[in-house]
């Protein structure tokens, strides 16, 4: 899994390259760079890194609950139940589990992100600060070194609609999680709870910022 969340982040990269030499030679920002310190001194665009300070661009984690949720579920059902094998699972998520409920019942089951369950959180900071390692070790075409971020704002609608099946039973199609928070109806022992498992990540290391999204039922409130 590490070393496919490696690959697509340095393929990203490769794109932001690209992206960022067409901005420099194509989209130049005369007034902003005039008004930015050190591109005057360089005699550079601050789309060609001549400020003082440059930042991004950014590089953001999707799904992560998703990804969490599904390392999870293989572990408990696979490698610890033994209820099911990884052609099993793969077969399921080919049939986006048609003809498998049984076995996608029990993947929904697994413990899930976002309850204070050290089981799935451990995971989690473990994907949480990969991923950010990764990125942060890729220089830009600025020079600057990538920014980390999980914040794409309703994102995980349209990018759901291109992911398949996954192992936490999530159908294809589906949105997947939403920015840095749980999946939907997952964190179920309340959001004092859902607080405890995300104060278990390392925010500093996401230098371009997160955003965590919680939605609390009036029925909580009131009792």
């Amino acid at each position: 899994v590490k070393k496919q969340i490696e690959f697509a982040v340095k393929e990203a990269h490769q794109y932001l390259i690209v992206a960022e030499k067409l901005i420099s030679e194509q989209h130049q920002l005369p007034l902003f760079s005039v008004l930015s310190r050190g591109c005057v001194e360089k005699g550079l665009d601050v789309t060609a890194g001549g400020a003082y300070c440059n930042v991004g661009p950014t590089i953001q984690s999707l799904g992560f609950a998703d990804c969490v949720n599904s390392l999870a579920a293989i572990k408990k059902v696979v490698f610890e139940d033994k209820t099911a094998t990884m052609d099993a699972v793969c077969s399921a998520l080919a049939a986006n589990f048609t003809g498998h409920e049984t076995l996608r019942a029990r993947l929904k089951q697994a413990p899930k992100y976002g309850n204070d369950d050290d089981y799935v959180d451990n995971i989690a900071a473990d994907i949480w600060q990969y991923f950010a390692e990764v990125v942060r070790s890729l220089k830009n075409y600025r020079g600057c070194y990538a920014d980390p971020a999980i914040q794409m704002v309703q994102a995980n609608v349209g990018f759901g609609t291109m992911t398949g099946a996954l192992p936490n039973g999530r159908l294809a199609g589906e949105p997947v999680a939403d920015t840095m928070s749980a999946e939907h109806q997952t964190d179920v022992n309340g959001p004092t709870a859902a607080a405890r498992t995300y104060g278990k990540l390392n925010y500093p290391s996401y230098t371009n910022g997160t955003l965590l999204n919680m939605w609390i039922s009036r029925s909580e409130l009131i009792n």
